[in-house]
C-alpha cells in the first residue's frame, strides 16, 4: 500500500484510516483529520501544500461532500483523490485559505479569486492562486501551484517539440504580423508553450507585451499586464497595449467574441499576436473562431495553429507513470497543410 506521504504525520499510525482506490493506481486515500486536529488550520494547509510540492502537483482541490470532504491533487494531468477530511472541519480550512489569499471571509455565496505566496521547507518561493466557489454541499477551494523557479529555463525542446516543430516556430520569430494560436484543453500546458516561445522572441530582440489573467510566471524582458475584470479587462488592456509600440502581443486566452475581434484587429495593424484558445485540435480552432463571430476575411490573418495534448507515459508493465505533451502544428503559410508536423 502506497502511503509514503504519511511519514511525517505527527500522530499515531493507528489513528489514520487508509482507503484504497482501485481506479487510480498506486494512490491511497488517508483520513487526514488527525493532522488537522494536531496542526490546526494553518499547519494543515501548509502540510497539504508541502505534500503537493513533493509529488509535483499542479493543483489542489478541497471539496465538500455530504459526509466528508476530499482533498484531490492534479498530477501529470490526472486528478487524484489523496486525503479525506472530516466534513465539519472544511469551514475552518476554507476560512484560513481565504485569509491567506486576502479574500472576504464573510462571503460564502459568491465565487472569489485571490493569491498568496508560500515559502516551502526547501526555501522555494511558490505563488499560490486561489479560487473559491459555493457548491451544493458547501464552499470549495482550488489552489493552483505556480513555481517560478521551474520556469526560468523554459525552451521549446524541453517541452517535447521535435526539431521540425522548433524550426517552424523559429521561422515565425521575425514575422511582423499575423496570429499564432495554441489550442488544447485545460491543463494541457498551453501557457507554458507560449512562455517558452516568448523567451525565443525576447532573445531575438522583439518587444513582447502580455495581457494575462493571471500572470502565471514572470518572463525576463517582457512587459506583463495583469488584468482585473472589474475595472481593467482584456478588451481595455488590448486597446491600451496597441499604444505601447509592441512587436508581439500575447493574449492569455481568447475566451469571448470581443477579445477575439481585438486580437485579430491587432494582427491586422502590423503586430504578431499569440494567444491560447480552448479547442479539441488544430482543425477545431477555425470552428471555434467562427462561433465567436470572426469573419472569413479575418481568418486569413491566422498563420499557425499549435494543438497540444497530454499523452500517458507507461512503464514496462504498461502502468501510467506520467504524461507528456504531444504537439501538432498546422502551418497555414504552408501549402501542404494536411501534413502534420
Amino acid at each position: 500500500m502506497y502511503c509514503l506521504y504519511m511519514a511525517d504525520i505527527p500522530v499515531k499510525q493507528n489513528k489514520i484510516h487508509i482507503y484504497k482506490r482501485d481506479d487510480v493506481p498506486d494512490i491511497s486515500i488517508a483520513d487526514i483529520t488527525p493532522v488537522f486536529k494536531s496542526k490546526g488550520a494553518t499547519g494543515f494547509i501548509d502540510y497539504v501544500v508541502e505534500y503537493a510540492l513533493s509529488i509535483d502537483a499542479s493543483d489542489i482541490h478541497i471539496d465538500p461532500f455530504p459526509d466528508y470532504s476530499m482533498v484531490n491533487m492534479r498530477v501529470n494531468g490526472f486528478l487524484r483523490s489523496v486525503f479525506k477530511l472530516q466534513k465539519n472541519l472544511i469551514l475552518e480550512c476554507i476560512g484560513r485559505i481565504k485569509i491567506l489569499a486576502k479574500l472576504r471571509t464573510d462571503i460564502n455565496n459568491k465565487a472569489q479569486d485571490g493569491r498568496y505566496e508560500f515559502m516551502s521547507q526547501e526555501k522555494e518561493r511558490i505563488d499560490m492562486r486561489v479560487s473559491t466557489m459555493p457548491t451544493f454541499y458547501g464552499e470549495n477551494a482550488v489552489l493552483r501551484i505556480l513555481r517560478p523557479s521551474k520556469q526560468r529555463d523554459l525552451s521549446l525542446n524541453t517541452l517535447g517539440m521535435d526539431d521540425t516543430q522548433v524550426g517552424t516556430l523559429n521561422r515565425f520569430v521575425d514575422k511582423q504580423q499575423g496570429l499564432i494560436l495554441v489550442a488544447g484543453s485545460t491543463g494541457s500546458g498551453k501557457t507554458t508553450t507560449i512562455y517558452a516561445f516568448c523567451n525565443l522572441l525576447i532573445k531575438a530582440k522583439r518587444n513582447v507585451v502580455t495581457v494575462e489573467d493571471p500572470v502565471e510566471y514572470l518572463i525576463d524582458g517582457a512587459r506583463q499586464i495583469q488584468i482585473a475584470e472589474s475595472y481593467f479587462g482584456f478588451s481595455d488592456a488590448l486597446r491600451s497595449v496597441l499604444r505601447q509600440d509592441p512587436d508581439v502581443i500575447v493574449v492569455g486566452e481568447i475566451r469571448d467574441s470581443e477579445t477575439a475581434h481585438l486580437a485579430f484587429r491587432a494582427a491586422l495593424t502590423g503586430h504578431l499576436v499569440i494567444a491560447t484558445i480552448h479547442a479539441e485540435d488544430s482543425y477545431g480552432v477555425r470552428d471555434r473562431l467562427v462561433d465567436l463571430g470572426v469573419s472569413e476575411s479575418m481568418l486569413t490573418l491566422l498563420k499557425l495553429i499549435i494543438s497540444q495534448k497530454l499523452k500517458p507515459v507507461t512503464d514496462e508493465k504498461q502502468k501510467v507513470i506520467s504524461r507528456k505533451a504531444d504537439f501538432h502544428f498546422l502551418d497555414l503559410t504552408n501549402t501542404d497543410n494536411d501534413k502534420p508536423q
